[in-house]
């Protein structure tokens, strides 16, 4: 939950109205919005995981308590590869409604080797090769249920070498499983990727009932729910919200349909951060976008991807180049350096009349291309930069604009490159935001762990850039995984600024396609930004909602 500051009547009006006259904030990733069925009794559909056509790479135990299967074939990436890799299941369901899908898994000695998965994006046979086809499942190592009275959620923590329930609609959300009246038979897909995880039965459990693991092992019916609570804590106030965004970066018009269709509080997403690219030599081609994005509310923040060769050293090809290459650290660069940052602060406010919000120093210091423009810097050079930029900023009369540090790749290994700046403290006190990209190892599947909560030494801790890099998914299957990493850097990690990449693109790095048409992750941005707005906090519940995420 999130409050405007301390005004409870401000407060109630926000917690207990509905989404879509943006009064409530209630995100439930659990297939629906906590559903409840008028049926005092649910249905279950449970088959073993022998029982179906099995691909070529499985294999069958020779144990009959339980008999399982596994693969023989290890695999990566986002499909299970091959039909020789996917077994097939005809499930024959009681009744019509809406299901989620149970695992009976044993995740071997590799642990976290060990431990993925895919299941099918709905019912019906789906193309092995094919991403968009497959729900990718990663992570169960240290999740599940084995006690026969715990209700099986997408939770829990069992761990390796034991058999163990879980819910895997809540733990790698995919589609609503719906079976209509007409068709109560459904053919249904799962597909190996580690090998090392054992798989001893499935069942497809009614939406919004409690299953526990007597019940999945007996196949029998699980409970309807407890009526649903959820106590909101006005005194447990944890950290102020600035805002959510992404980049326009190279882009260098907008109309106003578009410019109102992200940043509109009325019509569109309500996005209240703009981050644009600096050019080399201190320009920008965005300054229409700024004024656009700034008369509908929104912070406008830079970043610079490079100086210019003159302040480089050469790149990884032994040439000047502004792709790649590393910053020189000496008092003649930096003071140059500085007034140039400065002066383009400057003319952003002078000749466009966009205040800027922050200036970062560099986008991923740490990340050093000879593909596109970048420049790495130390922690050290970081450090002995910050005084200088500071001192310009002030001297030229913007020293309201907080300087950013340090925007590294990836969100977990940031701490090497500003904690020489953030314990000194002469220099900590000049730095207004610790900053850093979710990028991970595999961009095509994204970040699967839970982000840490940084040490931001008292500074507001933003996530700047994320995306995945595959091709254009606009579905909600794609929103939902957005919605957890969102909800995850709020409420875990506790930032208080959260982007994405690009407004638009041809792939999955952009919130809308090139043309601007939203995605669905787009639209769940959206549920953040329009209402919760920049200086609200977010506030204590407890809920007895089990994983829905409020």
């Amino acid at each position: 939950m999130f409050r405007k500051g301390s005004n409870v009547a401000k407060l109630l009006k926000f917690s207990f109205g509905s989404f879509l006259r943006g009064l409530v904030w209630v995100l439930v990733l659990a297939g629906a919005i906590v559903a409840r069925a008028d049926s005092t009794n649910a249905t279950l559909a449970k088959f073993e995981a022998e029982s179906g056509t099995l691909g070529t790479d499985w294999a069958v135990s020779n144990s009959t308590s339980p008999a399982y299967i596994t693969i023989t074939t290890g695999g990566a990436g986002s499909t299970p590869s091959s039909a020789a890799r996917v077994a097939t299941y005809s499930v024959s369901f009681p009744t019509p409604g809406t299901y989620e899908l149970y695992a009976r898994v044993r995740v071997g000695p590799g642990t976290f080797d060990d431990d993925s998965m895919f299941y099918g994006n709905g019912f019906g046979v789906k193309d092995p090769t094919l991403a968009s086809g497959w729900i990718f499942v990663n992570g169960l190592a240290d999740k599940g249920f084995t006690a026969a009275t715990n209700v099986v959620t997408g939770g829990g923590t069992a761990g390796s070498g034991v058999w163990k329930w879980i819910n895997l609609s809540q733990f790698a959300p995919g589609p609503i499983f719906t079976v209509a009246a007409s068709n109560q038979t459904q053919t249904f897909q799962i597909g190996a990727r580690e090998n090392g995880l054992d798989l001893d039965a499935f069942a497809f459990g009614t939406t919004g009932y409690n299953f526990t693991v007597g019940n999945l092992d007996a196949g029998a019916d699980g409970a309807p729910p407890t009526n649903s609570t959820c106590t909101v804590n006005w005194t447990n106030v944890f950290q102020r919200i600035d805002g959510f965004g992404a980049s326009s970066a190279w882009r260098s018009t907008w109309n106003s349909t578009v410019a109102d269709r992200y940043f509109s509080t009325n019509t569109g997403l309500g996005l209240s951060l703009l981050r644009t690219r600096i050019a080399p030599g201190g320009t920008t081609v965005e300054s229409s976008i700024m004024r656009l994005a700034r008369d509908r509310g929104a912070r406008v923040w830079s970043a610079p991807w490079t100086p210019t060769t003159n302040f480089k050293t050469t790149n990884a090809n032994g040439v000047f180049s502004l792709s790649g290459g590393s910053f020189v650290g000496n008092t003649a660069n930096y003071q140059a350096y500085a007034n140039q940052l400065a002066g383009y602060v400057v003319n952003m406010k002078n000749t466009y009349g966009v205040s800027l919000y922050a200036l970062s120093v560099q986008n991923e210091p740490d990340f050093v291309t000879t593909n596109y423009e970048s420049c790495g810097w130390s922690a050290q050079q970081i450090h002995d930069f910050v005084p200088y930029l500071s001192a310009a900023l002030t001297a030229s009369n913007v020293g309201a604009t907080k300087i950013l540090i340090p925007e590294s790749e990836s969100w977990g290994s940031g701490p090497g490159l500003y904690n020489t700046t953030m314990t000194d403290t002469n220099t900590a006190p000049l730095v207004g935001v610790i900053a850093n990209h979710n990028y991970v190892s595999d961009n095509n599947n994204g970040d699967q762990s839970v982000p840490a909560a940084l040490n931001s030494y008292g500074k507001a801790l933003w996530e700047t850039e994320v995306s995945t890099f595959n091709a254009y998914e606009p579905s909600m299957t794609n929103g939902i995984y957005w919605a957890r990493r969102l909800h995850q850097f709020l409420t875990v990690a506790q930032v208080n600024a959260w982007h994405y990449w690009w407004f638009n693109a041809g792939d999955n790095s952009g919130i809308a396609d090139s043309s601007d048409n939203l995605a669905k992750r787009g639209y769940v941005l959206g549920q953040f930004s329009r209402f919760v707005r920049p200086d609200f906090y977010r506030i204590g519940v407890i809920t007895n909602f089990g994983t829905a995420l409020v």
